[in-house]
C-alpha cells in the first residue's frame, strides 16, 4: 500500500483536474455506500482507489530442501481511497466520515473491478495545504471485518466433571460449575486440623523472634 505522503502528492497533482472530474461524473465510478447500497459522502470525490487483496500460504520445509504448501489463508481486503472534499461541503462531509469511523459503520466500497462489503474505516488522516486551495484531501483506509457476538453459557454442577487436581486426592471439587444458585454463604469456624496447623505456625514465628 502507498504511504500517506505518496497519496498526498498524488492528490496534489490531481487537483488541477478536480473540477473536470466533478462535472463529468454523473454517477461516481468509485464510491462508498452503506450496507443497503445507498451512496454516502456524496459531496466528495474519490480521486484514487488502491485495493489490496492478499493471502498467506502455510508452507513447510522438507528434508530434501523443498518446500510444500498445504493451505492458504485469505486475508481481509484493505482499500485506500484518496478523496477530495470541496470547501462548501467539508464541514458536514468530514463530520459524516468521522461519525462512520467512530461508530465502525459497515460500508461497501464499489470500484470498476469489484465491490467490497463489510468494510469499516480504520484510518482517516487528512491534508490541508496551500496548493490544495480550499479543498481538503482525506485518505480513507477501510478494512474488511466479520462481526460476531460472543455468548457465555453456564453449566450446573451435575454436568461438570471433577477437576483432575481434586480427583487425584479423592476430592469432588468442580471449579468450572455454575455457582449462581449457591447464594450467600456465612463464614464458618476453621476445622480442628486447620486450627492446630495455624497455632503451630504462630508458635514457630514467636520462637524465631
Amino acid at each position: 500500500m502507498s504511504s500517506f505522503s505518496d497519496l498526498m502528492n498524488t492528490a496534489s497533482g490531481s487537483l488541477s483536474s478536480y473540477n473536470m472530474v466533478m462535472s463529468s461524473f454523473a454517477v461516481d465510478v468509485v464510491r462508498i455506500t452503506d450496507e443497503f447500497g445507498a451512496q454516502m459522502f456524496t459531496e466528495c470525490r474519490a480521486m484514487r482507489a488502491a485495493v489490496n487483496r492478499s493471502s498467506d500460504l502455510c508452507e513447510h520445509p522438507l528434508e530434501t530442501g523443498n518446500t510444500i504448501a498445504d493451505f492458504k489463508i485469505i486475508k481481509p481486503n484493505v482499500a485506500q481511497l484518496t478523496m477530495f472534499i470541496p470547501a462548501d461541503a467539508y464541514g458536514s462531509v468530514y463530520s459524516d466520515i468521522e461519525q462512520a469511523y467512530v461508530n465502525s459503520t459497515s460500508l461497501i466500497v464499489q470500484t470498476r473491478a469489484s465491490s467490497y462489503a463489510d468494510m469499516v474505516i480504520t484510518d482517516m488522516p487528512h491534508d490541508e495545504a496551500p496548493d490544495l486551495g480550499d479543498t481538503v484531501a482525506v485518505t480513507l483506509t477501510l478494512k474488511e471485518v466479520q462481526w460476531f457476538t460472543s455468548t457465555v453459557e453456564t453449566m450446573p454442577a451435575k454436568e461438570v466433571a471433577v477437576s483432575s487436581k481434586s480427583a487425584k486426592t479423592g476430592g469432588t471439587a468442580k471449579p468450572d460449575a455454575d455457582t449462581v444458585k449457591q447464594g450467600q454463604k456465612r463464614p464458618s469456624d476453621a476445622s480442628p486440623a486447620t486450627q492446630t496447623k495455624s497455632s503451630s505456625v504462630a508458635k514457630d514465628i514467636k520462637d524465631w523472634f
